[in-house]
């Protein structure tokens, strides 16, 4: 908060109302304070408490027109941009206060207060992103305090600004998809903090930076890099005597990120270890990033056979994504009925198999014609996923006791249709062509031949595209580079209903 309305004696009546969340009257005592005509520094704070007092009432109109008559009674720029970086933190409207930070930068920069320019161009960034602003804008605020701090003299010293001006960069520049440049500077980021691990703001960007890197290795495929990396970081989060909330939230981020690094180097148990500290750390709490460290934890589990462990981790993630009801999270929750599912059918459940991919399929098909956004995959993949579900309850009523065939030749029908509805991929060619073979094997059965041989002509066919495709994919990539996949980890080999390979749950 800004530092005179906590030290002016006249406006702790005032704050004391706001912190308690009354409001009106906290505003009713700024309004007598700020009614002076003045332009002392108790009318500005009043003015900005009072800008508060309205955001939390929702009248962000009011509130911006209140911080612009507190910048117009500022007494230089650098109260201005005191008032403005006021503004950032009460969260008004971002792109009020980026316009008005990097009006404010121009004028520092050519008053020649080159440090405090740099900042305010680094925080002008930071608006632009916060309101959803051009990207290229976004960087060449980023760039241009980066360029005030290498060439000022002023500057040479303030390590620890440019480090978090490095940092705004890099992670602009992963969302602009140039991950190497993005990784140099974090590297360049963490180096600069690397000497300044007793200072705790330091150390958190650092780790922040640190797992970031480790994610660009782990995407292009250097997971060794990526593993000594986070658990050199979460060794210098833990060295610390005291945890606070901050620091312990950064050691489970670390600790979540390496699970995944350990899941795709094939060392599960580390995976494991790895997310059961972080489990530890968050004391039995059931929020969103207990679930992502859950479902880490299932994979892991499942990878090592531990079937019936994997299962519970699923069940749990789907409970708190359901008492966390919202759009994204019933999807996310649909997403884990599958895996639980494949282990059901897998250890001869199948009634209970048929409900969870059931479930999913329909929970997949409503977002799909809602169009709700889904963080983990997009609506292609969901096409692809909801495909995975029909397909494999398509082999599971081929194998109850019942054997409804007409059901399962419905859900292979159902399997081509939606695949029909998204761009071809040797994947996709691939779940084409065991779709059209289940298919066909099943008029095999009903003595329907033609019906069959069209289906089996059809299974060769896309059999062919998959095999061109692969083909033409590992022509084009030589074998030592990094390959990035999609992550969703749905269409793995689907080999179910083979009777060697089935799990115990």
């Amino acid at each position: 908060m800004y530092r005179d309305i906590e030290i002016i004696p006249e406006l702790q009546e005032a704050l004391r109302e706001y912190r308690q969340g009354n409001y009106r009257e906290a505003q009713s005592i700024c309004e007598e304070l700020a009614d002076t005509e003045s332009g002392s520094r108790t009318e500005r704070a009043a003015l900005l408490l009072m800008a508060r007092c309205r955001i939390a009432r929702g009248d962000m109109e009011t509130a911006l027109d209140m911080y612009s008559q507190a910048m117009l009674l500022a007494e230089d720029k650098l109260e201005e941009r005191g008032i403005c970086e006021e503004a950032m933190e009460a969260e008004a409207d971002m792109d009020f206060c980026g316009k008005n930070l990097y009006r404010i930068a121009v004028e520092l920069q050519r008053q020649g207060y080159m440090s405090e320019a740099a900042e305010a161009f680094n925080k002008a960034g930071v608006c632009s992103y916060r309101a959803g602003g051009n990207i290229g804008k976004e960087s060449e605020m980023y760039e241009t305090a980066m360029s005030i701090m290498e060439s000022a003299e002023d500057c040479s010293d303030n390590q620890v600004l440019l480090a978090m001006v490095c940092g705004n960069l890099a992670e602009c520049r992963q969302r602009q998809r140039r991950p190497m440049e993005a990784l140099e500077l974090y590297k360049r980021a963490s180096d600069m903090l690397s000497h300044r691990l007793d200072d705790e703001t330091c150390l958190l960007h650092h780790a922040m930076y640190c797992c970031s890197a480790a994610e660009i290795y782990s995407q292009c495929g250097d997971n060794v890099k990526a593993s000594t990396l986070l658990s050199s970081t979460i060794d210098n989060l833990e060295m610390q005597y005291i945890l606070s909330d901050e620091v312990r939230s950064q050691i489970i981020a670390c600790c979540n990120a390496y699970s995944m690094v350990c899941f795709q180097m094939g060392d599960y148990e580390g995976g494991v270890n790895a997310c059961n500290k972080a489990l530890r750390l968050k004391g039995g709490l059931e929020d969103e990033e207990t679930e992502t460290i859950l479902y880490s934890r299932a994979q892991a589990y499942e990878a090592m056979e531990k079937f019936a462990a994997a299962a519970a981790d699923y069940r749990r993630c789907i409970s708190i994504l359901e008492n966390t009801d919202t759009a994204e999270n019933r999807l996310i929750a649909a997403l884990r009925r599958i895996p639980l599912g494949h282990i059901l059918d897998g250890a001869g459940k199948l009634a209970e198999a048929t409900e969870y991919y059931e479930q999913a399929a329909q929970t997949i098909d409503d977002a799909r014609a809602d169009d709700v956004a889904c963080s983990e995959v997009d609506n292609d993949m969901l096409t692809d996923i909801e495909a995975l579900c029909r397909f494999r309850l398509g082999k599971i009523f081929t194998r109850t006791e019942t054997r409804n065939y007409y059901r399962a030749c419905k859900e292979y029908q159902a399997c081509l249709e939606l695949l029909q509805s998204v761009d071809m991929s040797p994947v996709r060619a691939t779940q084409f062509s065991a779709a059209h073979t289940a298919l066909a094997e099943l008029y095999e059965m009903f003595d329907e031949y033609d019906k069959a041989q069209t289906h089996y002509a059809e299974a060769n066919k896309y059999d062919a595209v998959a095999s061109l495709g692969e083909l033409i994919m590992s022509a084009a990539m030589p074998e030592d580079d990094a390959v990035c996949d999609d992550g969703s980890g749905y269409f793995l080999s689907d080999e179910s209903d083979e009777e060697d390979d089935t799990p115990e749950a």
